[in-house]
């Protein structure tokens, strides 16, 4: 048997110290302690995961960059009046995931999920109001916000007579109030919010997204419903680039509603380049509005799926302030509203198209009339097949040299004849 000296033990000790202290050992929190303690305690970065589900109002402060892991739990407001779940002061930054939840019930101004007066992501996760709150906002944002995912939701119905409020504001109800709720506040907040969404579902509130005095918003892709006015209320400026937005048909229901009170803050500029509408109408028009009122409002693409036409003007004005340079439109739209580089026309679908028009004529060997469609320059069409008794179909022919299969995708950006 070997014998170990006494160097040696003195050795072995020293070397199994070492590899104890080198080890990562994790630290567990105190089960008591509440998410406020948890975020003072965080470092720089650190990533804060919900173990349970809390009852408590947090507030980030100034200076703290954290992530809140929801995992699949309840973050709820005390239902303190006034209170928001969440605020996130000016100077932090804040990023949500986690598949869990974030309730508020309380009433009164600042009773929001999100208060959010610093930087803030949201990834995923559900933000919702309960027991019939309608009060005020799910999300107020008056510093800087990007939104990726998640289901932000108010779906209790709308009552006469009772204060209901939007799902998302973005901006500010009164800017020139010194209340640092409703308006700017110097030091407090940002002098303009901007709000950007990639994703997710805004179902409910008054108006659903509300783009407020002087914020700029941009919505690039989303689901947006409203069963009571409009999915955007727009009174600053605000670009739409894409997502779906339903209004049930009835009661002269709109997409969009756009106003312009001044050069300042409330510049109601309006962009949209893409997108899937469905109401009555795309643009609501206030009573007894002026064209300068109605702000600037441009359409360089998207879809409208309007039942009765692009603008309410039953008992309003009829905005001339709308440029359109594209689109596809359910009603055709009218020449005065039309930018003066473009043309409109019906397509296959029955659709009304604005843009460059090409033609796509095909020919049939087979006695068959030439088949002519109308297609927006940059069309995706697929080749259809034809019949002829004793032939086999190999194809369309556009020159000697070019032929397509049957079933085959082609993009078309001038007149085309196969």
């Amino acid at each position: 048997m070997k014998r170990i000296n006494f160097s040696e033990r003195i050795l072995a000790f020293g070397t199994a110290m070492t590899m104890l202290f080198g080890m990562s050992i994790p630290v567990f929190a105190d089960e008591s302690e509440t998410l406020n303690e948890k975020i003072a305690n965080a470092e720089e970065g650190a990533t804060i995961t919900l173990d349970k589900d809390y009852t408590e109002d947090i507030v980030v402060p100034s200076g703290k960059d954290v992530t809140l892991d929801l995992a699949t739990y309840t973050l709820k407001g005390t239902d303190a009046a006034n209170t928001a779940t969440i605020k996130v002061e000016k100077g932090a930054t804040l990023k949500i995931k986690g598949e869990g939840e974030i309730v508020n019930n309380s009433v009164g101004n600042g009773a929001a999920c999100i208060f959010n007066n610093g930087t803030v992501t949201i990834e995923n996760g559900t933000i919702k109001k309960e027991t019939g709150n309608k009060s005020y906002y799910n999300i107020a944002n008056h510093g800087k916000m990007i939104i990726n995912g998640g289901t932000i939701l108010n779906d209790t119905p709308y009552e006469e007579g009772k204060s209901h409020a939007s799902l998302v504001e973005n901006g500010y109800y009164d800017y020139t109030s010194t209340n640092p709720v409703i308006g700017y506040v110097e030091g407090e907040n940002e002098a303009n919010p901007s709000l950007e969404i990639n994703g997710g579902t805004f179902d409910g509130g008054l108006n659903t997204i509300k783009n407020d005095d002087g914020a700029t918003l941009v919505i690039n892709d989303a689901k947006v419903k409203n069963q009571i006015q409009v999915a955007v209320f727009n009174v600053s400026e605000a670009t739409i680039n894409g997502g779906t937005y339903d209004v049930p048909a009835g009661n002269d229901k709109t997409t969009v509603f756009n106003r312009r009170y001044n050069d300042d803050v409330n510049k109601g500029k309006l962009v949209v380049t893409g997108g899937e509408f469905n109401a009555d109408y795309f643009i609501e028009v206030i009573n007894n509005a002026t064209e300068a009122q109605m702000g600037e409002i441009s359409i360089t693409g998207g879809t409208f799926n309007t039942e009765k036409g692009l603008i309410n003007t039953e008992g309003r004005v009829d905005i001339t302030t709308i440029e359109i340079s594209g689109g596809t439109f359910a009603q055709e739209p009218s020449e005065e509203k039309m930018a003066t580089d473009v043309e409109k026309f019906e397509n296959v679908d029955g659709e009304w198209v604005v843009g460059k028009k090409v033609v796509l004529t095909l020919k049939f060997e087979n006695e068959s009339e030439d088949k002519v469609e109308n297609h927006l320059s940059g069309d995706e069409i697929t080749l259809p097949s034809a019949e002829k008794e004793g032939f086999e179909l190999k194809g369309w022919m556009k020159d000697e040299e070019t032929i397509y299969e049957v079933g085959e995708k082609i993009t078309i950006e001038e007149d085309t004849t196969l």
